[in-house]
């Protein structure tokens, strides 16, 4: 599990949406990944249970199963803590640098 605390990692998941059959070649982008490190990703997470692939032809559409979704549920609400959390500090410096 701590490959999940990886940010390429879990940027992979968090950007797939509930409904959301994505190639991996828009995966990439949207992401900000080089491909080939989506790829192993991807087939990574297939191996685990979190996503799957489907083949249409020469395509590859990539999409989260029951247990990905509860996953991107989680580092969604994680993300969102962490974010109140540095802003929280953040303000606090701001106030005790400025007075």
């Amino acid at each position: 599990m701590d490959s999940l605390l990886r940010t390429k990692a879990t940027i992979i998941i968090t950007t797939l949406k509930e409904d959301d059959h994505m190639n991996i070649l828009k995966l990439s982008y949207y992401s900000k990944i080089t491909y080939s490190h989506v790829f192993k990703l991807v087939k990574y997470w297939v191996g685990k249970g979190l996503l799957e692939l489907e083949r249409n032809g020469r395509e590859q559409k990539v999409s989260l199963t029951l247990n990905g979704l509860k996953v991107r549920k989680h580092l969604l609400a994680i993300e969102s803590l962490l974010n109140k959390w540095i802003n929280k500090i953040i303000g606090l410096d701001q106030i005790l640098r400025y007075g």
